[in-house]
């Protein structure tokens, strides 16, 4: 049999956009979901081979996402701190390599921590946030860090300039779930639990400096687990108001979140249109004391659905180094890789 990945949450908006990716590829896939009807129409629409129901609030149903001839695991049913651990589990146990579009720094730490082990031992490879955020960030440090002539890199800062007009349910809901708690820093050699927003600083972008905050992005945890950065530190630009605002708000998340959850999972539409998609921008700087790498592009959930489609191809063809990997770790070519996706680097 031919081996395949299988698409978890494939009748979603990020779900669909993949599916169409990995089609284009000619990669073959199959999908997997709760609901029957809607699985159908996106099998019909794409040419999926296989639709399996499961449902991450039921782990025993999980096991179907593994079975022969599975051998990727695409997860994109988020929040991924809510629903992502029990799929990522079924993955290691059944033996499959496993992507996620997930930008929950709290289970992308994790993950590192309690599957890296499980990972090596059962000879797959693990990896999250396969996605716009924060593969792009990650390979963008890459460049940064190879155009360093130092062994040992005191500190990298990825700082983030996103403009766009639409986001998924999805997105959303992720989001809410990581409102007002506390992330990951790496600093002098050290983990440090920071709220958004701890600290603040100018980063030169190319449209000129601009204020950013610091945000707990997975970029964090892939330069923490290198071993040669001292410190690593991520930013999002925002304006001064916007962050005292948040700030203030974060004390109370813990009480509201459950009440807003499902006003938002109700209320909000699937996903952006495609003019928005189109209008979506961001820019990504990467420092590596000193040396300088700046990638940027357009509709970050279209280069999502290419990023995974990516890397799918790539462990299909078993290249891939094995336990939990970033996504500059699994041996794609940093430069290689934001150009195929479309991504210019600077």
């Amino acid at each position: 049999m031919t081996e395949r990945v299988m698409v978890f949450g494939a009748s979603g908006f990020t779900g669909g956009l993949i599916c169409r990716a990995l089609a284009a590829r000619g990669i073959p896939f199959s999908v997997a979901g709760r609901d029957e009807a809607r699985l159908k129409k996106r099998a019909e629409e794409t040419g999926a081979g296989e639709i399996v129901i499961a449902d991450a609030t039921r782990p025993q149903s999980l096991g179907a996402l593994t079975r022969a001839p599975v051998r990727v695991l695409v997860n994109c049913v988020g929040p991924f701190l809510r629903y992502g651990w029990p799929v990522v589990e079924a993955a290691v146990q059944g033996g499959v390599h496993y992507l996620d579009t997930t930008g929950e720094q709290p289970f992308i730490k994790r993950v590192a921590d309690w599957l890296d082990q499980a990972a090596l031992d059962r000879g797959i490879t693990v990896v999250n946030a396969m996605a716009m955020e924060y593969a792009v960030g990650d390979w963008t440090a890459q460049i940064a860090i190879d155009r360093c002539p130092m062994p040992t890199i005191e500190e990298v800062a990825v700082a983030y300039s996103l403009q766009g007009e639409g986001i998924t349910r999805g997105t959303a809901l992720s989001i809410l779930e990581m409102f007002g708690r506390r992330g990951w820093s790496w600093e002098a050699g050290q983990f440090r639990r920071r709220p958004f927003a701890f600290a603040g600083r100018t980063i030169p972008f190319p449209f000129g400096e601009r204020l950013c905050v610091w945000a707990p992005f997975g970029e964090v945890l892939f330069l923490a687990r290198r071993g040669n950065v001292k410190t690593a530190m991520t930013y999002l630009r925002m304006k001064r108001s916007s962050a005292m605002l948040l700030r203030t708000f974060r004390r109370v998340a813990p009480v509201v979140r459950p009440a807003i959850r499902p006003f938002v999972a109700r209320k909000r539409a699937a996903g952006p249109t495609e003019a928005q998609r189109r209008r979506s921008r961001f820019t990504i700087v990467a420092g590596a004391d000193g040396s300088r790498a700046v990638s940027s592009g357009t509709d970050p959930y279209g280069l999502t659905a290419a990023i995974i489609a990516l890397g799918c191809e790539h462990l299909l063809g078993n290249d891939a180094p094995r336990g939990v990997r970033s996504p500059a770790s699994i041996g794609l070519d940093a430069k290689a890789s934001l150009k195929a996706i479309g991504v210019v680097v600077e």
